[in-house]
């Protein structure tokens, strides 16, 4: 009898476990992660497209993280900030160039630590998307410069989000 209680145990805790993940399809409601992905994306270039203001603060995790936007208080970009520096942030250039970002413009970052958790608003364990847009300043000249706008997007609480941005150069 004690084995059977035994293996019945931890048959259930194996199932259990197995079936629990939390990148799973079940914690997307049976969404694949792929899937959910582009749903998020296709959302979220229809917004920037249409200039949607309200439309992008629906698909952003508050505060928004990022380089240039820590306030005196230390934290990201709040709604409001978003809203009044929408046009600085994604001006007519870049909401053109998300639009039509093509494959070689992304790549993937995996959240491995609480510093970069924190850093970006996503949970340790996460896979985050980020789109690169590079620009050239005096392409050619002597005064050449270079720079990068960096869209970083999470799932957080199994939903993408735009969690972070940097600019670098």
């Amino acid at each position: 009898m004690k084995n059977l209680i035994f293996l019945l145990t931890f048959s259930s805790i194996f199932f259990l476990a197995c079936n629990s993940d939390s990148n799973s399809d079940n914690a997307n409601n049976g969404i694949p992660d792929d899937k959910l992905w582009a749903i998020f994306w296709t959302d979220f270039k229809n917004v920037v497209g249409k200039n949607d203001i309200q439309g992008v603060v629906k698909l952003v995790d508050f505060p928004l993280e990022g380089n240039f936007f820590k306030t005196n208080t230390g934290k990201g970009l709040s709604r409001a900030g978003l809203i009044t520096n929408y046009e600085k942030i994604i001006g007519n250039n870049i909401r053109l160039r998300v639009i039509a970002a093509k494959k070689e413009d992304w790549s993937k970052m995996k959240i491995n630590s609480k510093d970069a958790s924190k850093k970006y608003g996503v949970p340790v364990g996460e896979t985050m998307r980020v789109l690169t847009l590079n620009f050239v300043f005096n392409e050619g000249e002597e005064s050449q410069t270079e720079s990068a706008q960096m869209f970083y997007f999470g799932k957080i609480k199994g939903d993408y989000k735009w969690c972070a941005m940097e600019i670098a150069g």
